[in-house]
Order: structure tokens, then C-alpha cells, then sequence
């Protein structure tokens, strides 16, 4: 049963990660509206869960620290992690983004060798080695197509506000390659993010052992940030959603905290943390079926890409299970 839960978990952030494309091709909000969107739909599923948790088998105990490091998972994780995986889909699509979001498993693996005196195996660095190959791949790939359903990041009034400056655009915009560029950057930035997420909830379940709460508690820290965020910037002022944006964010904000809560049952149905890391970190291969089923030849499916993602999630593989 854990390994269900955990093929689960992989599916349900593939879907996310689709879904949030999906979202951003109607090309009217930017990101801190979109992810204010994702953390609403993803907090009454979490807190949902939490309620039918407090009626069954009452309230945890408590202690300051895990709620610090908890509340620091949640500035990482759903905040952080989700904003540059929002702007990495405008910009590259849902199949590199979620791709380049596996490197969290080459990150986590450095800080766990740095904050918590883990050590490297051989199979291990075969790992990195070959997550690092197909980061290069992907980079270098996603330079090279032109990802035309994502037309807010060129089209809209409000992606015109954070556009990037190129000196090499006479409009000022910058070229597909400048934008591709930064769109992997921010979804390396995004496991990154997601990598510090996961040390602090590691440190977290130490004083407060409840994954659960622990998710629920980080993901409302990361909506009133967001909502802080967006009310001094004016973005929740005539509000640009159509019904249709609203639906798929809010869709890929529920995803979200279903592949969170698929990974927490999984470790509760006996599943380890390794083969349950292992498996979530296929989602790639969740999102890049999805992407081809619904878009087909507008996302850019060729065999590089393809063997490049499989060379990722069999880098991250290694590095977790081993």
C-alpha cells in the first residue's frame, strides 16, 4: 500500500505541474496572483485533512522548534518552490519545468552532506552525475524551441510588467533563448527552494512528529505571505482570472497537497523514505504524458527531450535510493 501511495504522490505533482500550465496559457495573471489561486485550493485540502485528523486522533504535541522549522518549510516549499515553478512553466512548459524541479534531489543530497554529515555513495554520485547530464541536456534543449502556448509571457498586459530587458530586442522583450534561459533558472531555483524545504522538515518532525500538521501549518505561512505580497503590490485589484484560470490553478494548488499528503501516507503505510522519494521523483514522466496527451506536438515532445528526463529521473533515483 505505501508504494501506491507514493506512485500517487509522483502523479499527483506531475498533474500539478500540468495543470499550472494549463492555467498559464490563458496569459492574464501574473505569478503572485496565480499562486495566491494554488495555496487557497491547496489549504482547504490540507486543512480538510488536519480537521478529520484533530476528530480522530486529536491534537499532536507541539514543540516551538518544529513549528520554526515547519513555518521555515512552508517559506521554502509552498511559497518559494511554487513561485519559481510558476515562472519557470510561463516560460519553458510544464515537462522541462518539472524536469529541471528534480536537481531538489542533487540539492537535497549537498545539504544533507553539508547540514547533516551525510556521506556519498558510489551509486550515489553515478546519480548526480547523470541528473546533472540531463539538466545540461534540458537547458540547452529548451533554448532551442520556442514554446508558443504560453503566450502570457510575451502577450499579456501583466507579463509586459515582468518581462525581461534584452539589449539584443528592439522592443525591449527578451528573445526566446533569454527567456528559456530564465525560465530554467528559476526551475532550478525552484528545487533549490523545495531542497531546503525538505531539510527543514526533516529537522521539523524531530520535536513535532506530524508531517501533516507540519504541511498544513507551512503551506498557510506560505498564502499570508502571499496574500501580504499581493495586497502591497495591488495585484488583488481588478482581479484578471477567467473562470477557466481559476479552475486549473486551483486544480494544480489541490494536486500539490495531494502528492503531499500521498508522500506522508505513504511513509505511514510502511513505505521508506528512499523508495518513497524515489517514486515521487518520477512525476516528471506523469507530467510529460499528461503534456502529450493534451497538447501534443505544441509541447515540444522529441526524443532528446525524452531521453534527457529519463536520465533525470534515473539520477534522482539513484542519489535517493541509494
Amino acid at each position: 500500500m505505501g508504494y501506491i501511495f507514493a506512485l500517487l504522490s509522483g502523479l499527483m505533482y506531475g498533474a500539478s505541474d500540468f495543470f499550472i500550465h494549463m492555467g498559464s496559457s490563458g496569459g492574464k495573471a501574473n505569478t503572485t496572483q496565480a499562486l495566491f489561486v494554488n495555496l487557497v485550493a491547496g489549504n482547504v485540502l490540507l486543512w480538510g485533512a488536519v480537521g478529520i485528523s484533530w476528530f480522530a486522533f486529536g491534537l499532536p504535541s507541539f514543540h516551538p522548534a518544529g513549528v520554526l522549522f515547519f513555518i521555515a518549510a512552508g517559506i521554502s516549499t509552498p511559497l518559494f518552490a511554487r513561485y519559481f515553478i510558476f515562472a519557470a512553466i510561463q516560460r519553458i512548459g510544464a515537462s522541462r519545468t518539472a524536469s529541471l524541479k528534480v536537481s531538489e534531489a542533487l540539492f537535497t543530497m549537498l545539504l544533507a552532506m553539508v547540514l547533516l554529515g551525510n556521506h556519498l555513495s558510489v551509486l550515489s554520485f553515478a546519480g548526480a552525475s547523470l541528473l546533472m547530464t540531463g539538466i545540461i541536456v534540458i537547458i540547452q534543449e529548451s533554448s532551442q524551441f520556442r514554446h508558443e502556448p504560453i503566450k502570457g509571457i510575451r502577450e499579456s498586459a501583466t507579463a509586459r510588467e515582468t518581462a525581461i530587458p534584452s539589449p539584443i530586442s528592439p522592443t525591449g522583450m527578451a528573445s526566446w533563448a533569454d527567456l528559456a534561459s530564465v525560465g530554467s533558472l528559476f526551475a532550478l531555483a525552484a528545487g533549490l527552494a523545495a531542497a531546503f524545504g525538505g531539510i527543514f522538515r526533516q529537522m521539523a518532525v524531530q520535536f513535532t512528529p506530524s508531517a501533516l500538521w507540519g504541511s498544513a501549518i507551512g503551506t498557510l505561512v506560505a498564502l499570508l505571505v502571499t496574500i501580504f505580497s499581493a495586497h502591497r503590490g495591488g495585484h488583488l485589484r481588478n482581479w484578471p482570472l477567467t473562470s477557466r484560470e481559476t479552475w486549473f490553478y486551483s486544480l494544480g494548488g489541490i494536486a500539490s497537497s495531494a502528492g503531499m499528503l500521498s508522500f506522508f501516507y505513504a511513509l505511514l503505510a510502511g513505505s521508506s523514505v528512499s523508495v518513497t522519494a524515489a517514486l515521487k521523483n518520477i512525476s516528471p514522466l506523469f507530467t510529460l504524458l499528461l503534456s502529450l496527451v493534451a497538447l501534443g506536438a505544441a509541447e515540444g515532445i522529441n526524443r532528446r527531450l525524452v531521453g534527457s528526463i529519463l536520465l533525470v529521473v534515473v539520477g534522482a533515483w539513484l542519489i535517493v535510493y541509494f
